[in-house]
């Protein structure tokens, strides 16, 4: 399993965004909950289509779940498109993964 966290930093204690289309970093964790990559959002300034371009990012990171502040529609649309699973928390990204992994 591979876990994004949209946030607002480049390391695990950064936290998490409320502006998941646009949030600075996707961190990327494994199922044991190691930090794998931290990925730049190249959409964090795009006009339109920040949702559903993040969302293709994600997939081609072949990201199974994701954890975020908050959700637009259109976003979700494209995050149940691609067979990506996610939940809204708020804190720091290493916390959110502990939280939801068993």
């Amino acid at each position: 399993m591979r876990i994004a966290v949209a946030t607002m930093g480049n390391d695990p204690l950064a936290n998490i965004s409320s502006h998941t289309g646009r949030a600075r970093y996707f961190l990327i964790f494994d199922e044991k909950g190691y930090l794998l990559d931290a990925l730049q959002n190249p959409y964090v300034e795009a006009r339109h289509g920040a949702g559903r371009d993040a969302a293709a990012l994600l997939a081609e990171q072949r990201v199974d779940f994701l954890i975020s502040g908050k959700f637009g529609p259109t976003l979700l649309e494209h995050l149940t498109r691609h067979g990506i699973r996610y939940t809204e928390m708020t804190g720091r990204a290493q916390d959110a993964v502990r939280n939801i992994l068993p």
